[in-house]
C-alpha cells in the first residue's frame, strides 16, 4: 500500500526536533511531585532530562538544555564529581524542573512567533 504525501509530511514533521520539543516539553508543566509520581524512580526523571536536553540542544535552546542536563545528573543522584543523596536530588530536580519551566515558556513563545512569521 503506497501512502499519501501527506501522511508522509506529518510523519516527518514529529520527527523534527521542534516537534519533539513542543511535544515532550509540556511534561515540564507537570507539577514536580506528578512528575516523582509518575516516574518510577530517579533514573526515570534522569533519562526524561537526557531526552529534553538533546531536543532542546537541538534547538538551540540553551536555558531548557542546561535544566534538563542537571535533571539527568541529578537523576543519577550525581552533582558534578559528587555523589548525592536521593532526598537532596529531588529537591534539586524540583529547582532545575522550575527553571526549565521557564525557559519552555520563553522558548514557545519565540518558536510560535518564528514560525508564525515563515509560514508557507
Amino acid at each position: 500500500m503506497l501512502s499519501s504525501p501527506r501522511r508522509k509530511r506529518r510523519f516527518r514533521r514529529w520527527r523534527t526536533p521542534c516537534a519533539r520539543f513542543a511535544r515532550f516539553c509540556p511534561l515540564l508543566l507537570r507539577p514536580p511531585l506528578t512528575l516523582f509520581r509518575e516516574a518510577k524512580d530517579l533514573e526515570q526523571l534522569s533519562s526524561l532530562g537526557h531526552f529534553l536536553k538533546g531536543s532542546s540542544a537541538a534547538l538551540g535552546v540553551t536555558h531548557v538544555r542546561a535544566s534538563c542536563e542537571e535533571i539527568q545528573n541529578y537523576g543519577k543522584q550525581q552533582e558534578g564529581t559528587k555523589v548525592i543523596t536521593e532526598a537532596e536530588a529531588i529537591v534539586k530536580i524540583t529547582k532545575s524542573i522550575a527553571r526549565a519551566r521557564k525557559g519552555y515558556e520563553d522558548a514557545k513563545i519565540w518558536l510560535e512567533s518564528f514560525y508564525a512569521s515563515h509560514e508557507d
